[in-house]
């Protein structure tokens, strides 16, 4: 039994450190024209997307280093444009997991559905409420 409690000792000090990346803005990084090739979005449309949405992607403590809202968009936008695997987009973007990815495209998917009324309408649709 002492021999259990020893080795699980031994294990707990011999775990990976933690690696915390730097993650950087992309829509800082990046001009105009990679901006679009990459998320199909301008510069000014994404900054308008994180303002609508950054009540409900901030995170209320610090806990665990959370992504800013800024990254979470991208990151889903990123997924949405490319259609790629998560941990491709992951890997592509700020260096997050897989799950983390999963999480953002999950929450900024519910956040954007929920203000579809408010993002999305055709010009149909407007002339018959002018008229």
């Amino acid at each position: 039994m002492a021999g259990i409690a020893h080795e699980w000792l031994v294990r707990r000090h011999l775990r990976r450190e933690r690696v915390f990346w730097d993650r950087e803005n992309p829509v800082e990084t990046f001009n105009d024209t990679e901006l679009v090739a990459r998320y199909r979005f301008t510069r000014e449309s994404i900054l308008y997307l994180v303002e609508i949405t950054r009540g409900e992607l901030q995170y209320d403590s610090l806990r665990n280093m959370p992504l800013p809202p800024i990254l979470q968009l991208t990151v889903a936008l990123r997924f949405f444009a490319t259609g790629s695997f998560l941990l491709v987009v992951g890997d592509t973007l700020p260096r997050v997991s897989k799950a983390t990815v999963c999480r953002c495209v999950h929450r900024v998917a519910l956040i954007l559905s929920r203000q579809a009324n408010r993002l999305c309408g055709s010009p149909i649709r407007k002339k018959m409420l002018i008229v």
